[in-house]
């Protein structure tokens, strides 16, 4: 899920021409994989696993074209406003999370999503 989640934030990142970002990630070997092959790995190098072939090779294609990345990896219990939102996502699989944020209208997606980034937040000391 971690390397779909990826693939979908960097194809959301190049639709929208971004010129920098900072990509974060509670799984370890999805930050690595994709800073392996940002710096230039094969996506068939970075991991031999059969089922993450294709989507590893939609991240190596999402990479080609941005530049100005810096990948992160950070702690789970830091990381709960990720987690609530993917959750979110895979209940709702018709639902389209390519808008702004502003655009969301779902007053109980922002308030949990509000709660969330202040545990977050604390949670980093």
């Amino acid at each position: 899920m971690e390397f779909t989640a990826m693939e979908q934030g960097l194809r959301i990142l190049r639709s929208l021409q971004a010129g920098a970002a900072v990509i974060e990630g509670d799984s370890q070997l999805a930050i690595t994989a994709a800073k392996r092959m940002y710096a230039g790995a094969k996506a068939s190098k970075v991991t031999q696993h059969w089922r993450l072939a294709k989507v590893t090779e939609s991240i190596a294609d999402y990479l080609g074209w941005l530049k100005g990345l810096v990948f992160q990896a950070v702690r789970r219990k830091a990381n709960t406003i990720a987690d609530h939102l993917a959750n979110v996502s895979i209940e709702n699989p018709t639902t389209i999370w390519d808008n702004c944020w502003q655009d969301v209208s779902c007053p109980d997606l922002k308030k949990n999503c509000t709660l969330l980034s202040r545990q977050d937040l604390m949670n980093e000391r």
